[in-house]
Order: structure tokens, then sequence, then C-alpha cells
């Protein structure tokens, strides 16, 4: 039984991180290393928010990945965190993602924004700024951690399931 190769969970394609096929892997720790380096410095580059760095693994078991340098949008009250990772495929290459990360104003995690929204109105605190901030940001962070990724890999589509798990993917021409 086969299964895709790409676990994507938030990224709009899969973005297969070889520049040349998309269906190579890294062939060594030097491509990934200068993937990782490259992606690092042009997420450290991003203004009017905050980069934090990161190197830790994501601990999933059949696709498993490093996170990269946290993209932070600030309030008093929350925090909006996206967190890019290069995750490695079932079978060969890898992807780019990210996964979203919500923070209340106690450093406790959340679903998502309306989650923090109900949370902040249970407390008696106030929330249309948070709100709509939110949701403007998390639409900025991801546009421009989207781009950084569109420069480093190969966008691709899947257009095809079979019933054994197995998946076809098609290039995305940009």
């Amino acid at each position: 039984m086969g299964t895709n190769n790409f676990l994507n969970k938030n990224a709009k394609y899969f973005l297969s991180s070889c520049p040349y096929i998309y269906t190579c892997e890294i062939k060594d720790d030097f491509e990934y290393s200068d993937l990782k380096d490259n992606l690092n410095c042009e997420i450290d580059n991003i203004k009017n928010y905050e980069i934090e760095k990161n190197d830790c693994y994501d601990n999933e078991r059949n696709f498993c990945g490093t996170y990269i340098n946290k993209i932070i949008h600030r309030l008093k009250e929350a925090s909006l965190i996206i967190n890019p990772i290069i995750r490695s495929g079932y079978y060969e290459g890898c992807n780019l993602d990210y996964e979203i990360e919500i923070l209340d104003y106690s450093g406790y995690k959340v679903d998502s924004i309306q989650d923090l929204i109900n949370d902040l109105k249970a407390d008696n605190l106030p929330y249309k700024l948070i709100e709509k901030s939110f949701n403007k940001h998390l639409k900025l962070m991801v546009n421009e951690l989207e781009k950084i990724f569109e420069n480093y890999s190969t966008p691709l589509n899947k257009i095809a399931q079979f019933s054994n798990g197995e998946a076809v993917y098609k290039q995305i021409n940009r």
C-alpha cells in the first residue's frame, strides 16, 4: 500500500523544495543545510514582524520536519505565530509548509482566532482590535512566507489520488 509523498497542512500548494525536478530528493546534507540557511536568511529579512530563531523537530511520525525561524505578530493580549517547516517527503524530496500558532494573553495555545476572541469576550477584555489585526496580519504573514517558499521550490498540485493511497502531482506554472 502506498501513500501521498507530501504532507501539507497549511501552504496553498504542495511546494517541493527541489529546484530542478519536482520529484527529486535532496541528495545530501549540504543541500539540506543550504536550503535551511537560505530560508532562514530570507525570513530574517521580513519587515514589520518579530523573527525568532527556531531549530527543532516536529516529531511527525511519517513526514518528519524541521522548524525554521518563527514569524511573530505580538499584541498586548495575544500573539500570532507562523512556524515555517521543512518536511521530508514519505518517499523522496521534501516540501515547505507552515503551522499557525495563536497564544492568548496567558501564553496558552488556542485553536483559532475565533477561539481567542471568545476567550477575550468571556474575560471582558478588548477583542475587536485583536480580531481585526490578527485577520489582517495572518494574510500578510502567510503571503510573505509563501513568496519566499516560491523562490526556493517548485509548486505542485495533487491532481489524483488512487485507492491504494498513492498520489499524482502536477507542476503549477507560475
